[in-house]
């Protein structure tokens, strides 16, 4: 996991053969900790876009964090959270796409 000190990184993931822009972080935001929750590969690519300091979280010491400060962790869950919600929110808008121009299926 790392959490941004400094900076901004930019989220992206190949889609249709492309590299799409899922978002830009910055300055107390973190990424990579679905690689550390689930134990499997990233699902996108991080890359820094202007000067950074990013502190790197290895799977023990983030573990001990979260037992040690449930501040921490509700932070972690909130944000979480959140960006399910957009995922979501983007979802139902490429579903909408899909029927207007009746390409469902069912």
């Amino acid at each position: 996991m790392y959490i941004i000190q400094s900076g901004k990184v930019k989220i992206t993931k190949k889609a249709g053969g492309a590299d799409r822009i899922l978002t830009t972080l910055s300055s107390g935001d973190f990424f990579g900790e679905m690689a550390i929750l689930t134990d499997g590969p990233r699902s996108a690519t991080a890359e820094v876009t202007e000067d950074s300091e990013i502190l790197v979280i290895n799977p023990e010491t983030f573990e001990a964090l979260i037992q040690a400060n449930s501040d921490i962790a509700m932070k972690i869950l909130r944000e979480l959270a959140e960006r399910l919600k957009e995922a979501n929110r983007q979802i139902e808008v490429l579903l909408s796409k899909d029927e207007e121009g009746g390409n469902v299926q069912e």
